[in-house]
């Protein structure tokens, strides 16, 4: 029994790894493959695969209420963050906590939280398109003003 244990046990180690999320790394070589491929420089806005929770409560807290719908405008959560009226490092903290609780609670979030996503400054249609043709969802949140693009797998 204990040995089935065991067995059971290193075998949900390794598919947790396998499986693990982190396609930020993957997005990152589709960006290479397509600047090679169209010959062109596609700027990366972000240096981490991984985004900590502090640097995703820094840009919430930055954001319009517009921008923070797309995490969804009935979420809990972002409910919470319009109504916050502080500023500063006390306006960051209170984001900080919300996004905290929400994960702990089982609350998504961002892509950018679990290394599945990657932001590019905005490129051309040929970008876009051969991006989109290569398994990558590519979101334009330059109408929002916001000056990215969201890039995660399709």
């Amino acid at each position: 029994m204990a040995k089935k244990i065991l067995i059971l046990s290193v075998l949900l180690i390794l598919s947790s790894s396998v499986f693990a999320d982190g396609n930020a790394a993957i997005i990152r070589q589709l960006i290479k493959q397509c600047e090679n491929s169209l010959e062109v420089s596609i700027h990366i806005n972000q240096t981490n695969d991984y985004r900590t929770v502090r640097r995703q409560a820094e840009l919430m807290a930055d954001m319009t209420p517009a921008q923070l719908n797309w995490y969804g405008s009935n979420t809990w959560y972002v409910i919470e963050m319009k109504k916050i009226t502080l500023h500063g490092s006390q306006r960051l903290d209170e984001f900080e906590q919300l996004i905290k609780n929400a994960l702990h609670q089982g609350s998504f979030v961002s892509r950018h939280l679990k290394g599945d996503a990657v932001d590019i400054a905005p490129s051309s249609n040929n970008v876009k398109d051969w991006l989109t043709n290569n398994g990558v969802s590519v979101k334009d949140e330059t109408v929002d003003g916001n000056r990215c693009w969201h890039l995660e797998l399709k």
